[in-house]
Order: structure tokens, then sequence, then C-alpha cells
């Protein structure tokens, strides 16, 4: 995978319209993961877009975290 094709965690906010603390919440419960670069920075693979919606759609339908993950 090309550097160029991953997500910074603001731009991942922006396009999925959930806040980066809840991102950050998603990636500490496992249900997405962030790789770094060399500074350190969370960058997200594009897939994550899809997951991050998978994940608030399940949730307005009343399922659970662990049941999502």
């Amino acid at each position: 995978m090309k550097t160029t094709d991953l997500i910074p965690i603001g731009q991942l906010a922006a396009r999925t319209g959930v806040a980066v603390s809840a991102i950050r919440f998603y990636e500490d419960k496992g249900l997405i993961r962030a790789m770094r670069n060399a500074g350190g920075q969370r960058r997200f693979d594009r897939a994550d877009l899809r997951r991050l919606s998978f994940v608030m759609i399940a949730q307005q339908f009343g399922f659970t975290l662990p049941q999502i993950k």
C-alpha cells in the first residue's frame, strides 16, 4: 500500500462526520486500526471509511460495540 492511499485522522473525521475523539475510541476498542507515519501520526486505510460507516449504522440499529466487533 502506498502512503498516499492513507488518510489522516482529521480527513477521516471530516469525510465520515465522526469526531476525532470517537475515531480514537473506536481504534482503542479494536473496530478500526491506524497505521503510524514516521512522525507517529495516525493514518487510516481508505476501507476505514466504510468500516466507520458500518459501525455508525449498526449502532443506530441498536448493536453494541462488542457485537459490531
